[in-house]
């Protein structure tokens, strides 16, 4: 659908050319100047998502030639108005613009909903839909997930990249925009490695053989399948026993461990550290400690650590650890001698 006939269908509402405005203030101008680009909501928080059909939608608001000027992008096709007013609401304000396509005037709602993010309203059909932007300057606070290109458009539709069985891995996933998680919602899907990196709070299981648990406990876990067995111990935190480094000597708020980022706990000293993974098979797999040396609070239970083993005789290792508020994801796929780890943190 192009996008003048989308703004028709979703963006319109007609009002009249004669009601009292007023010029775009300093304060005005720069509350909304600038680019926001387009959230989406997910089961974990707001995203910057890139569907594979089409391009993540921006708005940017910029004066030239000294007219106020609206544009409406979505990827490579766009959308400008001249805003003619903007006029003080309760609850934010009210943008009157005048489209290139008509001599109408067109109305838009802004709602600042914090210093970093807006909501953009339109009237559709006698109904209100509301965008949530966020300013391209602080654009970066919000992962950005790219949909697979076979959610679209298939295996056989898509880059010869993403048909290579070596990168694609089948997978059980929550819908990208959390409309539900139930069973009837969920689905089968094939994912690379970009893929698995910034959605692993959306996938629920590997579509592979599972390794069972042969014995569990508060610090001990260990998964079997056949002859092969994966052992994870956690231990206690000794803070004497690492280096520990502080944003300043007031805060307590502590930045690195050993002198490296680490995972685990929003800037407290962790309880717990993954102290070993041991991967026993016929063909031995050296799991180095530099592979989790920066985990911290890890949860050794069945329900947060699962193992698969692929088609192709690659091991799939994933754990969801948190200690209530530094909560991540940690990926590990191991194929031969070649270990690849995917961290995903902020759930």
């Amino acid at each position: 659908m192009k996008l003048h006939n989308l703004y028709l269908a979703v963006l319109v509402l007609l009002v009249s050319c004669n009601e009292e405005t007023q010029t775009i203030t300093a304060e005005q101008s720069e509350l909304f100047m600038g680019s926001w680009i387009q959230l989406t909501e997910s089961p974990d928080g707001h995203i910057i998502f890139n569907p594979c059909d089409a391009e993540n939608q921006s708005i940017e608001v910029a004066k030239n030639d000294g007219e106020w000027l609206f544009t409406y992008k979505e990827g490579h096709e766009m959308s400008i108005d001249t805003i003619v007013g903007v006029l003080p609401l309760k609850n934010g304000h009210q943008i009157l613009m005048k489209p290139g396509w008509s001599s109408d005037t067109i109305s838009a709602f802004a709602e600042m909903t914090s210093d970093k993010t807006i909501d953009f309203t339109w009237n559709t059909d006698g109904e209100m839909g509301t965008l949530h932007f966020v300013k391209e300057t602080w654009s970066e606070d919000y992962p950005v997930v790219d949909q697979p290109c076979v959610e679209c458009w298939g295996v056989e539709g898509c880059d010869p990249a993403e048909k290579d069985s070596n990168r694609l891995y089948s997978i059980h996933v929550y819908p990208y925009d959390g409309s539900g998680t139930n069973a009837a919602s969920t689905y089968d899907t094939v994912a690379d490695f970009d893929f698995i990196e910034a959605n692993q709070y959306r996938i629920l299981h590997y579509n592979y053989t599972t390794y069972e648990i042969r014995l569990e406990t508060d610090t001990f876990l260990m998964l079997i399948l056949g002859s092969n067995t994966i052992s994870l111990s956690k231990s206690a935190f000794v803070p004497e026993a690492h280096a520990l480094t502080y944003i300043d000597d007031e805060s307590g708020y502590l930045f690195g461990i050993d002198d490296q980022e680490f995972y685990g706990t929003d800037a407290g000293n962790p309880r717990f550290e993954l102290s070993n993974i041991l991967i026993e098979t016929p063909n031995p797999i050296t799991f180095p400690k530099a592979q989790y040396d920066d985990l911290y609070e890890p949860n050794l239970s069945g329900r947060s650590v699962k193992a698969y083993e692929t088609d192709g005789g690659e091991l799939i290792l994933t754990m969801g650890n948190s200690d209530g508020a530094g909560g991540y994801f940690v990926t590990w796929i191991i194929r031969g001698d070649v270990i690849e780890r995917f961290v995903q943190s902020g759930i």
